[in-house]
């Protein structure tokens, strides 16, 4: 590695036997004399014949070495760079273009290999990201999710009232009886061997707040649907859910004489929070360093508001965190099944099929050794030896 410093600051440049220096100095060049618009690799890759898989590495050296900056992605031309003014010192300084002609321009291996490993050129899955971020993409898993719960709510509201409890009252802070009906999350009805409803209770909800609260949510969440692609978002969100659920049973089961019923989306939502901030570390290099850190840090500021709401009364911590857990986990998983050659995706879609299994499976375990919840399965045991025989 060599330092040299321009009147404009330090500047690093990393030099090997293998570097594309030569192509630096001619995409520098070509860079800087585009004048004040932004350049775009794909119009320079079309005026020279040169594939676009060989212009990555030396952009990306440029851009490390803080001789180029990103612009804003425009769809249609791709990722646009302009100049840094320490970029045009450089290629006046004799001593940087002595280092940028020394190599040669052909891709290093590492480069070629990293393709054939991955199955998606380091551009195409950098197009593909900022495609998903600034692109105008529908997100029908989103607003179909959202009318499922806004349906399965009324449903619920519809049968409280039936059953003669006040509308305003369900619509304040829901009515355990209808939920636990339609499919919130209960240790006795597990104990019943009714697990449906660790993914069912993630479609309910306690009171008018508590859904337009979750739902705003999911709404503003819609850009995971379009990074991911809307049969991977669905999963994720479902995977999710259901390791929310078995957390939350798993810390707070209650008592055979109280038990406690768990409803909400939102051990799925965090998934898909902790998923974008994920997302967003592992395709970190595709973006301007100002545009990741404002995202980060929007971001940052959704999971502390989500943390503090997370400590109010009556509303499951263990159930957020498990789902979160479950998103970060899932997302290198969907990076791969979304990239990868055929074989990779296909161990990422076991892997992934696996996740919310290894939550199920530590479930059943518990009820056989955790005192918590063993009392729940003994309960249900004693009623079965208890009922009376049919002549």
């Amino acid at each position: 590695m060599a330092r040299q410093t321009c009147r404009a600051g330090p500047v690093w440049i990393i030099m090997s036997e293998t570097a594309e220096s030569s192509l630096r100095e001619t995409l520098l060049r070509a860079i800087a004399g585009h004048g004040d618009g932004p350049w775009y690799s794909r119009d320079f890759a079309g005026q020279s014949g040169l594939s676009r898989d060989t212009l990555f590495s030396p952009l990306n050296d440029l851009r490390v070495a803080e001789l180029v900056v990103l612009t804003e992605w425009e769809r249609g031309a791709g990722q646009g760079y302009r100049v840094t003014d320490l970029g045009r010192e450089v290629l006046n300084n004799p001593v940087f273009l002595a280092q940028l002609k020394a190599g040669r321009t052909e891709p290093p291996a590492d480069a070629l290999a990293n393709t054939a490993v991955t199955g998606a050129t380091a551009l195409e899955r950098g197009d593909a990201a900022r495609e998903a971020v600034y692109g105008v993409r529908s997100t029908p898993i989103t607003y179909g999710l959202i009318a499922a719960n806004v349906i399965c709510f009324l449903l619920a509201m519809a049968y409280a009232v039936k059953e003669g409890f006040p509308v305003l009252k369900f619509l304040g802070a829901g009515e355990i009886v209808s939920l636990a009906k339609f499919g919130a999350a209960g240790v006795p009805e597990l104990a019943r061997g009714e697990w449906y409803r660790l993914l069912f209770c993630c479609f309910l909800h306690s009171g008018l707040m508590h859904l337009t609260l979750n739902m705003a949510s999911l709404y503003l969440s819609r850009r995971v649907e379009s990074i991911w692609g809307s049969g991977r978002f669905l999963i994720l969100y479902l995977i999710c859910g259901i390791c929310g659920s078995v957390t939350a049973v798993m810390v707070t089961p209650g008592s055979p004489v109280q038990p406690v019923y768990l409803v909400g989306a939102s051990g799925a939502l965090w998934g898909i929070m902790t998923s974008q901030m994920c997302w967003l570390y592992l395709n970190r290099r595709h973006f301007a360093p100002a545009e990741v850190q404002k995202w980060m840090t929007a971001v940052s500021y959704t999971l502390l508001l989500n943390i503090g709401v997370s400590m109010l009364p009556g509303v499951s911590m263990s159930a957020h965190l498990g789902g979160g857990l479950a998103g970060l986990i899932a997302t290198p998983l969907l990076q791969i099944h979304r990239f990868g050659p055929a074989g990779k995706r296909l161990a990422a879609g076991v892997l992934l099929a696996l996740l919310p299994s290894l939550f199920l499976v530590t479930l059943a375990t518990a009820f056989e050794h955790d005192s918590r919840l063993k009392v729940f399965l003994d309960a249900e045991k004693q009623k079965t030896t208890d009922a009376p025989v049919e002549p």
